[in-house]
């Protein structure tokens, strides 16, 4: 297939071109002509073509068992990893409802309990925050980065934001949990620096999308239908000249599972997420200077459903989202048989496991040994009684 005849349109491509996408809500990002200079004619990728039923003929030049897999944002090693950010949620629920019974049982008692074992807990649960930060990092792998906006699906873009959704929560999470988190100021500044860039890239472009045309179909696609406009790049979505469903009849848009909402869940959890980093570190400094006080348990809960809920909405979205488009006959077939997304074999999934393991051997370490300094403090004190 030759590639397009590009026409040279003087777009401005200097290094501070992104600098209207922060300031301007008209920016335009010269999608065809910069995937044209690629090779991607999107004129033709964003066409659905029918058969005579209204089910899906090809998605430009894409038919049944084509479309084109990639293991290193939506591979299985990739899925299991998340489950590591959806862990640290459930234990930090655990945490809260532990909180609450510490101070349901001062109100009764009108006492406070030992300080002791309060302290030791939560050095356990930062100490696993800890190094759960550092897979949180890895979760935000530079694949979702370096991949072309020219080829990268509307499944795959999907999962990629839930993926980083994931991991903001994560991050979130560590900011409020850790005490430590400003020990040192420049570490502090530079993950800071990198978690705000992340936010602030991620947030905006949600919003750009927002004031889009139409967007994909976004949520749970219903399990009796195989055709999706997922399955379209996500530049089509991008651009209004490239509307895949300005041409479509209700019926075909219908098949497709028409447009999708402007406002998206990822949107209100970027949002919502970003709020409660600003608040965390707001909490931290708060804080700082009140070391023998004990965070209001209301305070502590606010900030474990703000990250959790978002936590398992994109965990179920991108897990279903997952299975369907496995399901649904348009996935290209390894040689070995099945999907080449369930297999692990790309560094970028094997990374991500490997890390797994590293967190748990870490984790079971720091678990050890907090249990035995809780055991000698008490011992010391035991000691300077006697």
């Amino acid at each position: 297939m030759a590639s397009p005849t590009c026409a040279q349109d003087g777009a401005q491509h200097s290094f501070l071109k992104w600098v209207p996408y922060f300031l301007s809500s008209s920016y335009e990002t010269n999608l065809q002509h910069d995937c044209c200079l690629l090779g991607v004619d999107l004129s033709t990728s964003c066409v659905v073509n029918f058969f005579s039923n209204n089910t899906v003929d090809s998605y430009g030049n894409v038919t049944r068992g084509q479309f084109e897999a990639n293991p290193d944002i939506a591979g299985y090693g990739v899925w299991m990893s998340l489950g590591t950010a959806l862990f640290a949620n459930i234990v930090a629920i655990l945490f809260v409802v532990r909180e609450w019974a510490i101070h349901f049982e001062e109100q009764k008692s009108k006492s406070s309990l030992p300080r002791v074992n309060k302290n030791g807990i939560k050095g356990q649960y930062s100490g696993m925050a800890q190094k759960g930060k550092t897979c949180s990092r890895l979760l935000v792998r530079p694949n979702f980065g370096l991949e072309s906006k020219c080829s990268l699906s509307a499944y795959h873009y999907n999962f990629a934001v839930d993926t980083i959704i994931l991991s903001l929560t994560c991050v979130t999470l560590s900011v409020y949990v850790l005490d430590d988190f400003w020990r040192s100021k420049w570490i502090g500044c530079l993950r800071t620096l990198a978690s705000i860039i992340i936010f602030a890239f991620l947030c905006r472009y949600l919003y750009y999308q927002m004031e889009r045309t139409t967007s994909p179909e976004l949520m749970f696609v219903k399990p009796d239908r195989s055709d999706s406009s997922l399955f379209l790049p996500m530049a089509c979505f991008l651009d209004p000249d490239l509307d895949p469903f300005i041409a479509l009849t209700p019926e075909q848009s219908n098949a497709i599972g028409g447009p999708g909402p402007k406002v998206t869940p990822a949107f209100v959890s970027c949002y919502l997420l970003a709020i409660g980093y600003v608040g965390a570190h707001i909490q931290k400094f708060w804080f700082r200077k009140r070391t023998k006080r004990r965070q209001p348990v209301k305070l502590t809960t606010l900030f474990v459903l703000v990250c959790s809920m978002p936590s398992f909405l994109s965990y179920a979205h991108l897990t279903i989202l997952r299975d369907w488009v496995d399901q649904s006959g348009w996935m290209e077939v390894a040689k070995g048989g099945g999907s080449p997304e369930k297999e692990i074999r790309s560094i970028g999934q094997i990374m991500p496991l490997a890390t797994i393991f590293w967190i748990l051997a870490i984790s079971f370490d720091t678990g050890k040994l907090a249990r035995q300094g809780m055991g000698t403090q008490q011992v010391n004190k035991q000691a300077a009684k006697k």
